[in-house]
């Protein structure tokens, strides 16, 4: 059972790599562990790579959770400006939507994660809301120097 959005956060931030350079980089499975330290597993469950309905099982560790395993699907994929992911998992869906534009310095990345949790978590919003920014925060941050020292 859904609600509407919980609500959507906003990370934004420029890299000095060209728009086309970092599009690979986050599409490129192999990299996806760089900036995402707290994934266990990524492995698709479907052929043919990052494609539009493309689906890919994660299990990530999470302070206070544990474990969780997700179902991501790829919803929008195109190269080199967006790319959409929409995740179930079984307290929350996630919609995480890249946006990619050049910049002077490269490349202008803004992530965007709009959240709706499920069943007893969605009393727990107004905590949620500051941890999971955080956690926006610092994984933009990491990808930005992951794509950074790629480049």
């Amino acid at each position: 059972m859904y609600i509407t959005s919980v609500f959507i956060t906003t990370k934004a931030v420029d890299i000095a790599v060209s728009p086309e350079r970092l599009f690979a980089f986050i599409t490129n499975p192999d990299h996806v562990k760089e900036w995402q330290p707290d994934l266990l597993e990524y492995e698709f469950l479907t052929e043919g790579g990052i494609r539009p309905g493309a689906r890919i099982r994660a299990a990530m560790l999470q302070p206070g959770r544990g474990r969780v395993d997700a179902e991501l699907t790829v919803v929008t994929v195109t190269p080199p400006e967006h790319l959409v992911y929409h995740s179930e998992e079984r307290t929350s869906s996630v919609d995480f939507d890249y946006q990619l534009s050049r910049s002077p310095r490269g490349a202008s990345l803004v992530v965007s994660m709009d959240i709706r949790l499920k069943g007893f978590l969605r009393v727990l919003t107004v905590v949620a809301r500051p941890m999971i920014r955080r956690k926006l925060d610092a994984l933009v941050l990491l990808l930005r120097d992951a794509a950074q020292a790629k480049a």
